[in-house]
């Protein structure tokens, strides 16, 4: 689990700077930036910064109503989009 840092525009707004996630894999460019999966969206974003966390109950929770909406079994979670 980890809050991905955003760029909002324009920097000076009240808008939220992070974004909670699960981190998925690397893209492999020279940047470092990582896949990640958005826990407020249920969207794959990209991002070049991250702050890791310990994963709280909660997240588990969010990650478990994510599997239930897409009809998983109780124990998995697959990532079809592998782009």
């Amino acid at each position: 689990y980890c809050e991905t840092h955003d760029q909002p525009k324009p920097f000076n707004s009240m808008k939220p700077r992070t974004t909670p996630s699960i981190a998925l894999r690397p893209t492999g460019n020279a940047q470092g930036t990582h896949k990640f999966f958005s826990l407020e969206t249920g969207t794959l974003i990209k991002r070049n910064y991250w702050t890791e966390y310990p994963m709280p109950d909660s997240i588990i929770q969010k990650v478990n109503q994510y599997g239930k909406k897409a009809m998983q079994p109780d124990d998995t979670f697959t990532f079809a989009n592998r782009n």
